[in-house]
């Protein structure tokens, strides 16, 4: 072998190893690729795990936030509702007060309705649409109901319900009571 040839065996060799060590390089690039690439992936399916988790909590708020909507709306109309209740309830509702007898003794009072005839009348259905209650002054409930039975007949529809002590103090005058209550009168017959 000569000289030439060693020197182009040499210079053969440092080529294949100058291509080795490109080819090296270039592999060690594309497995750093590859690395990277598996990395992406990985990241991107913890991403979509995390996105599939927090679409189902929000789904749970958004449920839970539903039903505490429909609690607060539930409540506010209740409060409407006792509000317009309260103020419903300090207004003093009318009443008729029947007064038999003459104010002196203890007074009894019990409730009065009516039996309206067929077909009512307009005027009827007023009157009985407030509540009625008969006061009597009587020695006792017994006495106020035989009172009461001579002017509120079954016969004429009226049904009284039990006497109860109103006020067990003797009745004051009336001409002098200062803020009299809406009553009808009626000592006879009713009506």
């Amino acid at each position: 072998m000569s000289s030439g040839d060693l020197s182009n065996i040499v210079l053969g060799l440092l080529t294949v190893m100058a291509g080795l060590e490109v080819l090296l390089f270039v592999c060690r690039g594309a497995l750093l690729q590859v690395g990277q690439l598996r990395g992406l992936e990985r990241q991107i399916a913890e991403l979509q795990e995390e996105k599939a988790e927090a679409a189902e909590r929000n789904k749970t708020r958004e449920i839970e936030l539903t039903a505490a909507t429909a609690r607060a709306n539930e409540a506010q109309a209740a409060l409407r509702q006792a509000g317009t209740q309260a103020a419903e309830s300090k207004q003093a509702r009318d009443v008729l007060v029947h007064r038999l007898g003459e104010p002196s003794g203890p007074r009894f009072r019990a409730t009065l309705t009516k039996t309206l005839a067929v077909p009512p009348d307009p005027n009827q259905i007023l009157i009985w649409s407030y509540p009625h209650f008969v006061d009597i002054w009587a020695p006792d409930a017994e006495g106020a109901l035989e009172v009461a039975l001579h002017s509120f007949t079954d016969r004429a529809g009226y049904a009284l319900g039990p006497f109860q002590p109103f006020d067990d103090r003797p009745a004051p005058n009336p001409d002098a009571e200062t803020s009299p209550a809406p009553e009808s009168g009626g000592t006879q017959g009713g009506g």
